[in-house]
């Protein structure tokens, strides 16, 4: 082994990239066969330790393809079992913003012979949502909203086929020539939910996003994917997120109990319609909250310039449970 590959080995524990580098190292030395797949370069590091995402090509096509590659550890039967749930639900969804699955099984890894399990797909050239955030800030109104509502209609065919996403975030989230992509499955299962978070808890994702009635015991459905999209859709206009503070408890508290900050703030050309489906879909009520699709059909008459379509409900911004300070407020403005 070459000094190179021994100088990786021993950052591995301390640096994600240097994991990463390894894996191209080794996926490039003597071509990396698996089956009639080359394994090209990695893509991405989803889902914890445990979870690759590898650039492929077919033997006989030619085709491009990314395999998702879970190590699977000793005694992680629940693991591979929740995985092989999941995987089952996926190969369901067919919709243009979820690429195809070409495939999915168990075998050793073709990094180093250990068991996996493996999913393959269609393979998207695309950027992750996060680093056009990252890169450019803040977008367009439109272009945000324009982006969202096909995530709203990507969204629309998960729920109507009985599922939740329970992960929607700008790193789970792929842009290709200005069409956006699923890209991460980790957290997807059937509705209605069967595990929720616990309050001091972010196991479905960053808690950034994450819906209030999650956070306090009551599930991750289809309306907590409606409220996360809420939330991308508010960073993507304003270039921050909404619901921030110095530390995790912080965050899930204003989550739960504060309205986010007026995006017209950051974002002064923002329609008033838009400003008002956002409130709609940030509603702390889940039932309050529009459907994915009346997400999708709202967004679509805010770019044609046409009034909000009738069946939205009202949004409660108010909190699951109001501060303290603003109970006083509440007191002081009423006497």
């Amino acid at each position: 082994m070459d000094e190179r590959l021994r100088s990786l080995q021993r950052d591995l524990a301390l640096d994600s990239e240097a994991q990463l580098q390894y894996e191209a190292l080794l996926a490039r030395r003597g071509g990396r066969w698996w089956d009639h797949l080359e394994i090209l370069e990695p893509l991405a590091d989803l889902g914890g330790a445990q979870a690759r995402i590898f650039r492929a090509r077919d033997r006989d096509t030619g085709a491009l393809e990314a395999i998702r590659l879970y190590q699977l550890q000793p005694n992680r039967a629940r693991r591979r079992a929740r995985l092989e749930r999941t995987w089952a639900l996926r190969r369901r969804l067919t919709h243009p913003t979820i690429p195809a699955v070409l495939g999915s099984g168990s075998g050793p890894s073709p990094l180093d012979g250990s068991p996996a399990l493996y999913l393959r797909e269609e393979f998207v050239p695309g950027t992750w949502l996060e680093g056009e955030l990252r890169g450019r800030g803040a977008l367009s109104w439109r272009e945000a909203a324009g982006l969202a509502r096909q995530v709203a209609d990507g969204l629309a065919a998960i729920h109507a086929a009985g599922m939740a996403h329970r992960k929607i975030q700008p790193h789970t989230l792929l842009v290709a020539e200005g069409r956006p992509w699923f890209a991460g499955w980790s957290n997807l299962a059937a509705t209605p939910p069967t595990k929720s978070l616990v309050p001091d808890s972010c196991f479905y994702g960053t808690c950034y996003y994450a819906p209030p009635e999650a956070l306090v015991g009551g599930g991750h459905g289809s309306a907590g994917d409606v409220f996360s999209l809420g939330v991308v859709l508010y960073e993507l206009i304003t270039g921050r997120r909404p619901f921030l503070g110095e530390c995790s408890s912080e965050r899930i508290r204003r989550i739960r109990e504060e309205p986010p900050p007026d995006p017209r703030l950051l974002a002064p050309d923002l329609p008033e319609s838009l400003h008002a489906l956002l409130h709609q879909v940030l509603s702390k009520d889940p039932v309050q909250r529009p459907s994915a699709v009346l997400f999708a059909t709202s967004l679509s008459a805010v770019l044609d310039g046409l009034p909000l379509p009738d069946g939205l409900p009202s949004a409660n911004l108010s909190g699951i449970r109001p501060s303290r300070w603003r109970r006083l407020r509440d007191w002081l403005q009423g006497s």
